[in-house]
Order: C-alpha cells, then sequence, then structure tokens
C-alpha cells in the first residue's frame, strides 16, 4: 500500500499518458511519466488502501481487456472507493454493455 500522505484522491485506470494533480494513473504502458507500469491481471491489486478514493474513472479502456480481468478491476474498484464516491466509466456502446451486464 501507499503511504496515507501520499494516496491520490482519484485514480485512472488505462489513462496512457495521464498527469494531473490529486490522481493517480495505473496504466499497464512505461512512459516518461509512467515509470513503473501497472499490470491489469485477474488477480491484481490495486495499490491504494480501502475506502480511500473519491473517484476512479476509466475511459475506453475496460473493453481492451478479458472478462475475469474487468471484474477484477471492478471488484478493487468496490474495495478502493469511499462510501460516497464515484466510479465514471466511458465505454463505446455504453448502453449495450449496461443491457449485457
Amino acid at each position: 500500500m501507499l503511504n496515507k500522505w501520499f494516496e491520490p484522491k482519484h485514480v485512472n485506470l488505462g489513462g496512457g499518458v495521464f498527469v494531473a494533480l490529486g490522481w493517480k494513473n495505473l496504466e499497464a504502458v512505461a512512459s516518461h511519466v509512467n515509470p513503473h507500469p501497472f499490470q491489469f491481471t485477474p488477480d491484481c491489486v490495486f495499490p491504494f488502501s480501502d475506502k480511500s478514493v473519491e473517484t476512479v474513472y476509466s475511459s475506453h479502456a475496460l473493453e481492451h481487456l478479458d472478462q475475469p480481468t474487468v471484474d477484477r478491476l471492478l471488484q478493487e474498484t468496490y474495495r478502493i472507493l469511499k462510501p460516497e464516491g464515484r466510479l465514471i466509466l466511458k465505454l463505446p456502446d455504453f448502453d449495450r454493455t449496461l443491457e449485457c451486464w
């Protein structure tokens, strides 16, 4: 786990090159702003404490992952979100995705 002093208020999942104050980007691809990539797997554990994050955001990333990995990311999102926290997802054809879910 991260030191609570440095825990972000917001987490972006699969955001590519993304830097914003108060945000932590979990991204699988290494870059100059992401020297320590985070691998999304069916058994990954987000490096944040339970109920410590206000927002989890993901835009057009989940559709590139297999179902067991997506399930795990949603479980981890639930674990780290504060009770009043927000999950914001952007997916292609979201209405169809929601209908299938």
